[in-house]
């Protein structure tokens, strides 16, 4: 292939100025880049819960398949982490509510 004057390949993805050009979204999903509703979440879950593979998860979203791996990696951290957030609130709501008793 013939590098163009006007045009910079990815060389080096590691390099803060790299610029990124020739790239035609036409080829992309429709959904590329779009953001995650909850509903389509709800519905990637389901499918993978149904054992769907992420080829066709990823055909019916609209998606690439790495956005649908990267979308459930961060479901998983959301699903770990929310029990810690939860008990920090709890936590927190357990120290205004001895304030208050200690205050009466």
């Amino acid at each position: 292939m013939e590098r163009r004057k006007d045009s910079k390949f990815i060389d080096d993805l590691s390099h803060p100025r790299t610029i990124v050009k020739d790239i035609n979204m036409e080829t992309f999903p429709k959904n590329a880049g779009a953001p995650w509703t909850h509903e389509e979440e709800h519905r990637l879950m389901t499918a993978l819960a149904a054992g769907e593979s992420i080829q066709d998860i990823a055909r019916v979203h609209g998606r690439t398949t790495g956005a649908i791996h990267s979308r459930v990696r961060q479901i998983a951290v959301r699903l770990y982490m929310a029990p810690m957030r939860e008990r920090r609130e709890i936590d927190t709501l357990k120290n205004i509510i001895h304030k208050l008793v200690d205050t009466f």
